[in-house]
């Protein structure tokens, strides 16, 4: 995973992708996850481009500690969301990609449509060639339970 981002991409598009490697880390590094965001940080001041540094790293961090923090609780969602397949089978990425989503549609701060379009968007740079139609239709049917669940209308 690396941290060349195109100049002029939406902080919180930032923050996301930075979540995702921050979480990346941890997971493959073997590293804690203190160590894996100190040493993220210390190589990211390019990539986040400079006056954004601050919002985006508060972003990408409350990302990454609400993931970790209810990973069993989210891991149960995207569970109950997948057709023939158990979680440990789905590649890392995306199963990392579907706890951020799954973590933002519950914390409900952005709108369900942004909040899957931002995964489909990791997908499509970080997954591989089935990564952007299976956590479309995962993090969709996540939404869906969602919804359901809140008695709004899907």
């Amino acid at each position: 995973m690396t941290m060349d981002a195109p100049k002029g991409r939406p902080e919180r598009t930032r923050a996301r992708e930075a979540a995702l490697q921050l979480l990346y880390r941890a997971e493959v590094g073997g590293l804690d996850a203190e160590a894996a965001t100190r040493e993220y940080w210390e190589g990211a001041a390019e990539y986040l481009e400079g006056d954004a540094e601050y919002s985006v790293r508060a972003f990408a961090e409350t990302i990454v500690d609400g993931v970790r923090a209810g990973q069993d609780a989210l891991d149960q969602r995207i569970t109950a969301a997948l057709t023939n397949w158990r979680l440990e089978r789905v590649a890392l990425i995306d199963r990392l990609i579907l706890r951020m989503a799954a973590f933002e549609l519950t914390r409900g701060s952005d709108p369900p449509a942004v909040v899957i379009d931002e995964a489909i968007e990791l997908a499509r740079r970080f997954g591989g060639d089935d990564s952007v139609r299976f956590v479309n239709g995962v993090a969709d049917a996540i939404r869906k339970k969602l919804d359901t669940d809140d008695g709004r209308p899907n």
